[in-house]
């Protein structure tokens, strides 16, 4: 009778035994995953903050204004509503702007467009959204996207664009024109409208 009474207490024991190693396991390996998940978390977040770091300006300047002048001859001036600048890259990217050309000593034409960046080295600029071009004469161009080449002094772009001097309007593809828009040239042609007529151009016509 002791014998199975002491039988039974063994047996009894060890079930114990297992399930307090079991429960051990169980512990073991939900702190794991959680060790790993937290890892995992502050590596992501690691991430997400170089991310936001690597793209921060340098430095912000608000009420930007930038002058180009050869001889003291003004080039052109530049205003925007701040700037921020990225020394690395020697990049620009300023917001609402407005530049002024200027030729002889006079305001040629006035750019504006929401935003654009500045090679800070080479003093190439590119325009972006709702750019407009009015020159001292009325004449006025808008497109999408202009760059302004510092070397020969030209505004170019590759996007849509219309052209519209007095009461002749031309709807084209691609243009290179000096900032005065007196030698305005589309790459290619798609639409003219006057008073008297409108012509629409097709590939095939060209």
């Amino acid at each position: 009778m002791l014998q199975s009474q002491c039988t039974k207490y063994y047996l009894t024991g060890r079930q114990n035994l297992i399930t307090l190693n079991m429960n051990i396991r169980n512990l073991i390996v939900i702190f794991l995953i959680m060790a790993l998940t937290l890892l995992f978390c502050e590596r992501e977040t690691e991430g997400v903050g170089r991310q936001i770091e690597d793209r921060a300006p340098d430095q912000r300047i608000e009420n930007f204004t930038l002058v180009e002048s050869i001889k003291g001859n003004i080039e052109w001036r530049l205003f925007a509503d701040y700037a921020d600048i990225y020394e690395k890259k020697k990049v620009g990217k300023a917001v609402n702007i407005t530049i002024e050309f200027y030729k002889e000593g006079e305001r040629s034409s006035t750019l504006t467009a929401d935003w654009g960046t500045i090679d800070l080295g080479s003093h190439d600029m590119v325009a972006y959204s709702n750019v407009v071009v009015v020159a001292s004469d009325g004449t006025k161009l808008e497109t999408s996207k202009l760059r302004w080449d510092a070397f020969d002094k030209h505004i170019r772009s590759d996007e849509k664009v219309r052209f519209t001097k007095k009461e002749s309007v031309i709807y084209g593809i691609g243009f290179e024109s000096d900032p005065d828009l007196n030698n305005f040239i589309t790459s290619r042609m798609v639409g003219h409208l006057t008073d008297e007529e409108v012509s629409i151009y097709t590939e095939e016509e060209e």
